[in-house]
């Protein structure tokens, strides 16, 4: 139980501290963060499109050359 004391203590320490520092730090991390994760996303959503297309051009593509194959 000792340890777990002092583990929620350091916890509400930390918790406090970062209360106490204010807002205006915490909402320039935020922002700082909101404009990487957008500069992220503007390239892995179009990237993670263009790898469905092709998954899904290669499964027609197999699916059409086996009905082929069939044909022969």
């Amino acid at each position: 139980m000792y340890i777990d004391n002092n583990l929620f203590k350091d916890i509400q320490n930390l918790t406090t501290s970062t209360i106490a520092n204010g807002q205006n730090s915490i909402t320039t991390q935020l922002s700082k963060d909101d404009n990487e994760m957008t500069r992220i996303l503007s390239y892995a959503i179009p990237l993670s499109c263009a790898v469905i297309v092709m998954v899904l051009l290669v499964a027609t593509g197999i699916n059409r050359r086996q009905r082929v194959l069939e044909k022969w």
